[in-house]
């Protein structure tokens, strides 16, 4: 139910001010958690997969870094959208369409799997598998799900961070 609900709202706030006011004010402080657990710095590459119409955390995650950021999504028409959002900020972001499983990670530091992204576990594996070592790895998940990593999990709340060996 939420994911549906969220798509929806993503493409209705890239139309409506009021809406992305609102989103930024939900997705900063978790953001802000994501930046800290993960320790993103300037310096880093960041891949975000599943950054759908509006790609508030990319977008905070380069401003708050200042890090380059690449979205990853398999959707053009989310991709079209979020270009477009995006074309009003001063932010260090490219736009890829690929499936994130697909993608090859070498060049990226930190790995950011967004919380629609299906199916994550085999996004995650993927990842896992060509990953260099101390890449970080960081996901959200809800407290009843576990995916198939649990020994390398780092948990805070919702938001999981694994990093590669």
């Amino acid at each position: 139910m939420i994911k549906p609900l969220t798509k929806m709202y993503e493409h209705l706030a890239v139309k409506t001010r009021i809406l992305e006011k609102l989103g930024e004010r939900y997705y900063t402080p978790m953001v802000e958690r994501e930046v800290q657990t993960a320790a993103i710095r300037q310096d880093d590459r960041v891949l975000f997969i599943g950054g759908g119409p509006l790609p508030m955390s990319a977008l905070l995650i380069a401003r708050f870094t200042h890090a380059t950021v690449d979205i990853v999504d398999c959707d053009k028409r989310a991709l079209s959208k979020a270009r477009h959002f995006l074309s009003k900020y001063d932010v260090p972001i490219s736009f890829i369409h690929a499936r994130g499983e697909e993608m090859v990670i070498d060049r990226y530091s930190v790995i950011i799997i967004a919380k629609q992204v299906m199916p994550k576990a085999c996004v995650l594996r993927q990842l896992l598998d060509q990953a260099s070592s101390g890449t970080r790895i960081l996901y959200r998940e809800s407290r009843r799900a576990e995916l198939t990593y649990p020994s390398r999990v780092k948990r805070v709340g919702q938001l999981c961070l694994i990093v590669a060996a």
